[in-house]
């Protein structure tokens, strides 16, 4: 009866229930970012919602939830659903709902690097090539989706001294779905130009002095 007090009545207590439902607990696949060309990374799950400070080792929480991707090495550059399922997760004391998460697929990197020429001092300059490296899911040039060239460029020309010249690269329109680049400068070697010197032929008569000696240049 408690502090309950009547001059009229009299009390009959009748004993009611509480009924405690479980709490909502939210299991959420942690976003994951991955490179293209690479395993999946291992998929986490996120807890929100304890109750009474609870974390998940003092919440009577039990077992796993299932995470699944689509996604596999060879997927393009995109995002892609992290997929929830219940698997062993049980609780009795919390409704656990779950929440899809994303994956992140990004560009792979693609090493561009300007092959090294020679050439000798006077001449055009050679055709600049390049080489790739960093290609994924055994894939080479032709089948790795890239399209376009890059810019290849130098400040040397025929006239150029001799020595060494940066041989510079720029994106140009190269572009790639599932690749970035970055680009390693060649360089060009200009060498000496051969000159020929030709001691000029020359005649006298016996017993005169020899005339005077002189050469010819070809090569310039």
């Amino acid at each position: 009866g408690g502090s309950l007090s009547s001059n009229n009545y009299n009390f009959n207590f009748i004993t009611g229930k509480l009924a405690i439902t479980k709490a909502q607990l939210k299991a959420t696949a942690e976003n994951k970012t991955r490179i293209y060309g690479q395993e999946n990374p291992e998929f986490t799950v996120a807890y929100t919602g304890f109750a009474n400070g609870e974390t998940l080792f003092t919440s009577g929480v039990t077992g796993d939830p299932v995470i699944s991707s689509s996604a596999t090495p060879t997927t393009p550059v995109g995002e892609y659903a992290l997929e929830m399922a219940n698997g062993s997760l049980f609780s009795g004391n919390y409704d656990i709902a779950l929440e899809n998460g994303k994956l992140n697929i990004q560009k792979a990197t693609v090493s561009v690097t300007v092959e090294d020429k020679e050439k000798v001092y006077g001449e055009d300059n050679p055709q600049w090539t390049v080489t790739y490296n960093g290609f994924v899911n055994a894939e080479v040039l032709a089948t790795s989706g890239i399209s376009g060239s890059p810019d290849l460029s130098s400040i040397a020309t025929k006239a150029s001294g001799v020595g060494v010249y940066d041989i510079l690269a720029a994106t140009g329109n190269l572009s790639a779905s599932n690749y970035a680049f970055v680009f390693a400068k060649g360089k060009l070697t200009i060498k000496k130009a051969l000159l020929t010197i030709t001691a000029e032929d020359k005649s006298r008569k016996y017993g005169e002095a020899n005339p005077s000696f002189t050469a010819s240049y070809s090569g310039f």
